[in-house]
């Protein structure tokens, strides 16, 4: 039987991945992800280029400061209208997303998590490698007319610059 792949709106295989079956590596599935106090998104404290997030590391309510100069460390989007539009903003952007354009995520995507209240909204959605499974994990947490973003590696310490792509 052909290999079993995780999205089903992946790019159909290409010649290497055919005469070089190598078997798929997602990596465990983090089990620290989700919103934060405040909207706050896990921020990236494993030193490892492949991670960019819009939530600075705090410590008892404090903010690092000397994670402003973090490379890691993005602004967060900002949004002006009600939160069910910036929610279906955000959501469409997802569903509209190529796999396997600027040459990443070949292997598609799929939506992992959505919640929404009156309040916040997050969204979870996984993004999968072409030829190898590698997965990333990417979160969007909105509320109060701020979208904290963040895309992360789950193996490994390079990703060729994925992240800040998809980013």
């Amino acid at each position: 039987p052909p290999p079993a792949f995780a999205f089903e709106n992946r790019l159909p295989p290409d010649e290497l991945e055919l005469k070089y079956k190598q078997p798929r590596t997602a990596g465990p599935q983090p089990t620290d992800l989700g919103v934060r106090a405040g909207g706050a998104l896990k921020p990236c404290t494993d030193g490892k280029p492949h991670c960019f997030s819009s939530s600075p590391e705090s410590f008892d309510g404090y903010e690092d400061a000397a994670d402003e100069a973090a490379g890691w460390l993005v602004q967060p989007f900002r949004f002006d209208m009600p939160l069910a539009d910036a929610v279906a903003d955000v959501k469409e952007a997802i569903v509209s997303y190529p796999p396997g354009q600027r040459g990443i995520d070949g292997g598609g995507f799929r939506v992992v998590k959505e919640s929404t209240s009156a309040q916040a909204a997050y969204i979870y959605v996984q993004y999968e490698s072409r030829r190898k499974g590698f997965v990333d994990d990417m979160e969007f947490a909105l509320a109060n007319g701020v979208v904290n973003v963040r895309t992360s590696s789950r193996l490994g310490y390079l990703d060729m610059g994925v992240n800040a792509k998809r980013f």
